[in-house]
């Protein structure tokens, strides 16, 4: 009978069998016992040694105290990105700010805390072409004539910088698909 038929009439008839054969059966002979130990025992040992040894060295100090400071440059990248501190955004134009100019360049002037005639760039985000170019043609005292009016619908994303002569602006919105404005005199003319 070889072992796992044994272990199978065991556990099936355990009163047949002395507590002797249960040990020899699990545990092994006393002399194979005192051998597990003494290996355990040196692997224990030289584990024990090497561990000490690996947690002393100047090299996981260095390691520690590199990651350490890591882990604080990307801690405080991330909050300072997050908090968007430092940063000053232009003010954003919507249609309703511009159908508003007064109430919108009084809310922006008090959010910032500066004078709104010191801000030179404004930010038109999914503004009609229509509306964007009336508050441009106001600033630089011209008019406007659409040709289409389907072109005057368009929903724009522009960053319109005050300081950039109406020519530039001109080149810069001809960029554009579907955009193709021509000057002359005083008048856009939008195709």
């Amino acid at each position: 009978m070889n072992e796992i038929e044994r272990l199978f009439d065991m556990t099936e008839h355990p009163e047949r069998y002395s507590a002797q054969d249960w040990h020899n059966l699990v545990g092994g002979n006393p002399l194979q016992e005192k051998e597990k130990k003494d290996a355990w025992d040196d692997i224990t040992h030289q584990y024990q040694a090497r561990h000490v040894r690996l947690h002393t060295t100047p090299l996981r100090w260095a390691a520690a105290l590199a990651g350490l400071a890591m882990l604080t440059g990307i801690t405080y990248a991330t909050v300072r990105y997050f908090t968007n501190e430092g940063r000053q955004t232009p003010p954003i134009a919507t249609e309703q700010a511009i159908s508003h100019p007064i109430d919108t360049l009084q809310a922006a002037e008090k959010a910032l805390g500066t004078p709104t005639d010191t801000l030179s760039t404004r930010i038109f985000e999914n503004v009609t072409l229509h509306a964007m170019l009336q508050e441009m043609a106001r600033f630089y005292g011209i008019n406007i004539e659409f040709d289409d009016m389907t072109t005057s619908q368009l929903r724009l994303y522009y960053e319109w910088d005050q300081h950039n002569s109406l020519d530039e602006v001109v080149r810069q919105l001809n960029s554009f698909e579907h955009v193709s404005i021509s000057r002359h005199d005083s008048i856009l003319f939008i195709h």
